[in-house]
């Protein structure tokens, strides 16, 4: 389990530096356009690289989430409208849950998931319900049904058998928007793709529209 983990790490350490030394049509690695919207951030949070809104359709971006919701709220405030916003732009998006942010879909005796008991802010209902095109009444009023939504547009949710080992979760605890994929098939998606977005963050609840990609 360990060696799994270790892999995916390094992996996705290649491909950061990858982007980095990539052509001018790829997602500059820019620390700044990470850590200075988030405040002070433990050590070892990768910098996020921003999409060039020009990049041709069709890229793989794979978002990479490890923090449990118990810990940051990036899983919940940071990613959907990213995702949403990059799908609409034509591309391929992967939301790669790993490590103990997997903990955040795992269903209780009542069904729900951590996801399914936040809400979202009422401030935001608005703006998304313009965002993803459909009257207010019918926008998701919590972060499983946000989710739920981003899957039936195209985003792919997946994790790790080895993931949810190291959580405890079990597939049958787990919501099905999330796809179980081996370690090796995990850690291929981390490294075959066009640009690693990885949300290590630790932040509070807020706006979802607080960092929309430019």
């Amino acid at each position: 389990m360990a060696t799994g983990r270790a892999a995916s790490a390094l992996l996705a350490l290649a491909a950061l530096v990858l982007y980095a030394c990539a052509s001018q049509a790829s997602p500059a690695a820019s620390p700044d356009a990470h850590g200075g919207d988030h405040g002070p951030q433990p050590e070892g949070v990768r910098p996020r690289p921003d999409i060039p809104t020009d990049w041709p359709h069709g890229k793989r971006i794979v978002m990479h989430v490890t923090p449990s919701l118990d810990k940051s709220y990036v899983v919940a405030c940071d990613m959907p409208v990213p995702a949403l916003t990059f799908i609409e732009r034509g591309h391929f998006v992967t939301i790669a849950v790993d490590r103990a942010a997997i903990t955040a879909f795992r269903r209780d005796a009542e069904g729900k998931t951590q996801l399914d008991r936040l809400a979202l802010l009422d401030e935001d209902l608005d703006r998304l319900a313009d965002a993803l095109h459909v009257s207010t009444g019918n926008v998701p009023k919590n972060f499983g049904d946000l989710y739920r939504v981003l899957a039936a547009k195209g985003v792919r949710v997946v994790t790790s058998d080895g993931a949810l080992r190291a959580a405890g979760v079990t597939r049958g605890q787990l919501d099905p928007v999330v796809e179980v994929l081996s370690v090796q098939d995990f850690n291929k998606i981390l490294g075959d793709l066009d640009a690693l977005l990885p949300y290590d963050d630790i932040g509070p609840l807020h706006s979802i529209f607080v960092h929309t990609p430019g």
